[in-house]
């Protein structure tokens, strides 16, 4: 009998080495904000290959943080809370899922209280921030780790990551991005996962680096200046 070799299975010959998978980039545990060198109240925000604008707060970056004085504070930052307003926004998908937001709840930022940098109950009347706010900043909250888990007195409170004003205007310390670029941030933050904040320059710990890192801030212009044109066709 005739046998039909076109229909033969090749044979594979073992040769002994394993062929090895390409590896694939570990995904980044780090946001870098950087300061504008010409305008401490905007900075540039860096997640992977993602560069936004971002705002800062309105006494700049600061290494000596001190409550009250509008800076935002120098140094790494755990990413300790994730916040959102369900009553405004669908919750994003994160891990771990992010916490509802409810009508009461405030920050103290009152140095001389046992619950000072803690989230606290209204009405009070100790000093306080109010997170159930009608303008939007507060949809998205992330809470950064300054300053929380081993408080100093009036070394700073209610340092987060939240949503930027119109127009990028100062904070009162915190980092803030458009609701639009939050959103598409907030899927790809791994479970723990840092802030940086650098001093404008890059500082000594990031050898001198300019502020606007992975772009100048005319080319970040020009690339905002296309997105929304693209949006808007």
């Amino acid at each position: 009998m005739k046998r039909d070799w076109s229909k033969a299975r090749p044979v594979r010959v073992s040769t002994g080495a394993k062929r090895k998978r390409p590896s694939r980039a570990p995904a980044p545990t780090e946001i870098v904000v950087s300061p504008c060198w010409d305008n401490r109240s905007r900075g540039t925000l860096t997640f992977g290959a993602t560069t936004v604008r971002c705002a800062l707060g309105r006494g700049g970056v600061a290494t000596n943080k001190r409550e009250g004085d509008g800076a935002t504070p120098f140094g790494r930052y755990e990413i300790v809370a994730r916040l959102t307003r369900r009553d405004r926004l669908p919750a994003p998908a994160t891990t771990p899922p992010m916490e509802a937001i409810r009508a009461g709840d405030g920050w103290c930022d009152d140095p001389k209280s046992g619950a000072y940098n803690r989230p606290i109950q209204l009405p009070s009347r100790l000093g306080h921030e109010e997170m159930w706010r009608d303008d939007g900043l507060y949809d998205v909250v992330l809470v950064l780790d300054h300053n929380l888990l081993r408080r100093t007195r009036s070394r700073g409170s209610a340092i987060f990551f939240h949503v930027a004003a119109f127009g990028y205007e100062p904070t009162a310390g915190c980092v803030a991005i458009s609701i639009a670029d939050m959103r598409r941030l907030l899927p790809r933050l791994p479970r723990r996962v840092f802030l940086r904040i650098l001093l404008p320059g890059g500082g000594a710990r990031s050898k001198n680096r300019r502020a606007d890192a992975h772009m100048g801030r005319a080319r970040l212009d020009r690339q905002l200046e296309i997105r929304a044109h693209s949006h808007r066709q």
